[in-house]
């Protein structure tokens, strides 16, 4: 299971296509700027999944792009910032709604996994800190 990504992001990845336009688009256009010149959006993009999934979040979304950024960056300030906002927000869960369709993250394989993906993602980060 991949992950898919959320509304916003999907739409501003569609309407750009260069690294300093996304994350001007996402409201950090000055990090762009301290980014390293080998850094490139499908390798910012690898770098904020493995945060996803380290997370267990279901969707890609704009905030871990942004820590991916902020992580290439070595901004440790915003990194402290956007890490812990994201740790104390889980993945919504809707548990009252039943899952609609069979690749659902809400369904037990879906949930096994998330699971999967997190721990693969937490090993990565043992071996590679």
């Amino acid at each position: 299971m991949t992950l898919g990504t959320t509304r916003r992001l999907r739409a501003v990845l569609s309407d750009n296509s260069r690294l300093p336009d996304v994350l001007n688009k996402l409201g950090y256009g000055s990090i762009a700027e301290r980014l390293p010149a080998s850094t490139s959006l499908e390798a910012l993009l690898s770098d904020a999944e493995h945060e996803a999934r380290r997370r267990r979040h279901p969707y890609l979304a704009s905030e871990h792009v942004l820590l991916a950024a902020f992580k290439a960056a070595g901004d440790r300030e915003l990194i402290t910032e956007y890490a812990n906002a994201l740790d104390r927000t889980p993945a919504r869960v809707h548990r009252w709604w039943r899952p609609r369709g069979r690749s659902s993250a809400l369904r037990t394989r879906g949930q096994r996994i998330l699971e999967e993906q997190q721990r693969l993602a937490l090993e990565r980060e043992r071996r590679h800190p």
